[in-house]
């Protein structure tokens, strides 16, 4: 059964520790997910615990750790947005939907996805060392230099075509799912136009509360790029960031 990992992305500062955990604590009661114990700081408590401890603690994000589970939330300052990373750690049922639409209420939501965590790690794994350690082939991937000056220039893998691979931005974060969730405030910092997105024919659409588009572009997460699978990925990124997709990091 693969792994999941789930990103909301909200503006800076839209949203604090406390209200987003509140959010999280309701759909683990409502999903039935709460697991016996829980970690923050290597301090262990029960679910009933955690808000106190959140609440406590003296910076604006927090590390949760459970059985299941791993929440990261924080402000990101430099790219600008504040993320929310849920890390399925083992198999269970997860209705991804409903956390999506509970955490689409936020005022300053952009945009949130669930990806393939095996796939989408190896399409963004630029580092050579990565995939000997894990026993993988690259010799038939392509390599570009990561463009340091010595001592810390090296070869890496060339991810920069890779359909699935996962680039922060500023203010938001370039990747594409089978399923995902779009805010008010998506369209313009990425450029793209919604109008465009609902008349697309190789995607389903659907207007929600607050003014979320939801759009499905496969039936399940996406776990290759190749075929018609890869090409419906490189649509997509076309499509929802035209301002972006072909222009290095460092030139945004």
């Amino acid at each position: 059964m693969p792994l999941y990992d789930f990103e909301a992305i909200f503006q800076l500062s839209s949203i604090d520790k406390n209200q987003v955990w509140s959010l999280i604590a309701t759909v683990l009661e409502q999903q039935g997910l709460i697991d016996p114990l829980y970690d923050q700081m290597n301090r262990k408590m029960t679910f009933d615990q955690v808000a106190s401890s959140i609440r406590r603690y003296p910076k604006p994000h927090f590390g949760i750790y459970s059985e299941r589970f791993t929440f990261d939330f924080g402000p990101i300052a430099n790219p600008q947005h504040t993320l929310l990373w849920i890390d399925q750690k083992s198999p269970c049922d997860v209705n991804w939907t409903h956390w999506a639409e509970h955490l689409s209420t936020v005022d300053g939501f952009l945009q949130a996805f669930y990806l393939d965590k095996e796939y989408s790690r190896w399409q963004t794994t630029d580092n050579i060392q990565s995939y000997e350690l894990a026993g993988r082939v690259h010799t038939h991937l392509p390599k570009v230099s990561n463009n340091l000056p010595p001592p810390v220039e090296k070869t890496i893998i060339d991810v920069t075509d890779n359909p699935g691979r996962r680039t922060i931005r500023l203010g938001f974060v370039e990747v594409v799912a089978a399923e995902m969730w779009l805010g008010p405030g998506f369209w313009e910092l990425t450029g793209a136009d919604r109008d465009e997105v609902e008349q697309c024919d190789y995607l389903q659409t659907e207007a929600l509360a607050h003014d979320v588009l939801h759009l499905t572009a496969w039936p399940r997460p996406f776990a290759s790029d190749q075929g018609e699978e890869g090409e419906v990925q490189h649509k997509m990124r076309r499509l929802l960031y035209p301002n972006s997709v072909d222009r290095p990091i460092d030139e945004l």
